[in-house]
């Protein structure tokens, strides 16, 4: 869900800027999205329960309905970070952010598209990509790149802000099937996309930013789908 909101904010702030609209940022209400989740679906994100346990496996879909059809609001807590003036701009009257059409690029083993993807992005689209989410993903920093196992599904959703081509830092061990599996075919440059994770800016730290982070790197071919957006033009 907070990929969703993050990539909305993103576009959102490329539009004002190339309408030269651009306002003091004030964040999408994640309350109000899970609230419009319970009143929809008659369950909460992420505690889904018999009998609304099939939702679980459709939650993406789910927070596209809600955030096409009724849209997002913007925080409205004094932590909110704004200031008096941005803060009347939102909500005074109340406004809320929708999502128009939706796309799904499929970036499966036997169909990449990563030339598309990383068009997509240069073009200013906020991606959401499906990666597979390992026991080591915490342990990334905010410069290294991620090279998750083989064995892990698709399990996590980031926004996809960036990309760029690295050779795939090691050879292949012999005797270690892991490192044999992992290993692209074709030797040589890989592309990798820039992420921005969905938990905290106190994960994958960088020392440019005193500790602080939210962004690492991850293989391009290790993303499945990917999932761009326009925003509704009945947005105010």
């Amino acid at each position: 869900a907070n990929a969703f909101l993050t990539a909305m904010d993103f576009k959102r702030r490329i539009r004002e800027a190339l309408l030269f609209q651009a306002q003091p940022g004030q964040q999408l209400s994640d309350q109000d999205l899970y609230i419009k989740y319970i009143r929809i679906f008659l369950t909460a994100f992420g505690y889904e329960e018999v009998p609304y346990k099939y939702l679980e496996y459709k939650r993406r879909e789910c927070i596209v309905h809600i955030t096409q059809t009724e849209g997002v609001g913007y925080d409205t807590s004094p932590m909110a970070g704004t200031t008096s003036k941005s803060f009347r701009q939102r909500v005074d009257p109340p406004v809320t952010l929708k999502m128009g059409k939706v796309f799904c690029i499929k970036n499966g083993t036997h169909h990449k598209r990563l030339e598309l993807i990383v068009r997509l992005i240069a073009g200013g689209f906020a991606l959401i990509g499906d990666i597979p989410a390992g026991r080591t993903m915490d342990l990334v920093n905010g410069h290294e790149i991620y090279d998750v196992h083989h064995s892990v599904d698709p399990n996590h959703c980031v926004v996809l802000m960036g990309s760029g081509v690295e050779d795939y830092p090691s050879i292949p061990n012999a005797r270690n099937q892991s490192s044999r599996t992992s290993w692209p075919a074709g030797r040589g440059a890989r592309i990798y996309l820039r992420a921005r994770g969905t938990w905290d800016d106190h994960a994958h730290p960088q020392s440019s930013l005193v500790g602080r982070g939210g962004d690492f790197n991850i293989w391009a071919d290790q993303v499945s789908d990917v999932w761009g957006f326009y925003l509704s033009n009945n947005n105010p």
